[in-house]
């Protein structure tokens, strides 16, 4: 990690420990966040990416060139959200590879986590590794709580962000903010 980087978690290891000590002293605590939004236009699609887990996944389950481009048509294909719908033809065809290959990418994406499907069969790109928009948007979603399963499951990581439920789970199970999942 960086001095930058380090800074910033010791800042926000203080900011829930502080909060914890409110919380077992007081059994509440208010909280008062304000942001404004701008609007801004974008010239590119973005993805918000967590860094460090993506790259554990690249190394600990040796992605290859072929899987990063799949993974980087797909997000381009997709609209808003994680939710993620294509045709291995058309991925395979945009990438000039034969479909076979996007096929065989795929299925090690769905291996590794970076890719899941619901109860329903709808793939999703994992909201713990890469989110397309907001994480406000998927938040709330038994998505987030998948991924989340998923990155410990698979790499040993705890969740890069939490649901108000897991947030409540964690309280309930006695563990602190600062503490991992």
């Amino acid at each position: 990690m960086t001095s930058s980087n380090e800074k910033s978690v010791k800042v926000l290891t203080e900011v829930a420990s502080s909060i914890d000590e409110k919380l077992e002293a007081s059994g509440s605590v208010n909280v008062s966040v304000a942001k404004s939004r701008v609007l801004l236009k974008t010239s590119n699609n973005f993805v918000l990416l967590f860094y460090e887990s993506f790259l554990k996944v690249i190394d600990d389950f040796e992605l290859q060139r072929t899987d990063i481009r799949v993974i980087l048509k797909i997000l381009e294909i997709a609209k808003f959200g994680n939710l993620i719908s294509f045709s291995l033809a058309g991925v395979a065809r945009e990438l000039e590879i034969d479909r076979s290959t996007v096929s065989k990418s795929v299925k090690k994406l769905k291996e590794v986590g970076i890719f899941f499907e619901d109860d329903n069969k709808n793939m999703f790109l994992n909201p713990q590794v890469i989110a397309k928009g907001s994480l406000h948007e998927c938040h709330e979603t038994a998505m987030v709580e998948k991924g989340a399963e998923i990155l410990k499951e698979k790499l040993g990581v705890e969740p890069n962000f939490l649901t108000k439920k897991m947030l409540e789970e964690k309280r309930e199970n006695g563990k602190k903010l600062s503490d991992p999942f």
